[in-house]
């Protein structure tokens, strides 16, 4: 994450972000076993970033954008046959 934003979103907040309905959910498996779950809303108004959580907090941070579109890619557009 690059920013925080807030550390407790309202509801409302979230709607504002995109984050009442997330259009990407990420899970990442880190060595430990732990998983954390990332939810990715929508794009600040310069474009330059997206707007994120994990699923367990209202804590909204930003994301540079080239983030969301390498994993996009690789969900739409894997680098395998």
């Amino acid at each position: 994450a690059e920013r925080l934003i807030t550390g407790e979103a309202s509801d409302e907040q979230l709607k504002i972000y995109g984050l009442k309905a997330p259009s990407m959910t990420v899970s990442l498996v880190l060595e430990n076993g732990d998983t954390i779950h990332i939810e990715v809303g929508d794009k600040t108004l310069n474009g330059q970033a997206y707007y994120i959580k994990q699923t367990d907090s209202r804590a909204v941070y930003t994301v540079d954008y080239t983030w969301y579109d390498v994993l996009e890619r690789l969900v739409l557009d894997p680098p395998y046959p």
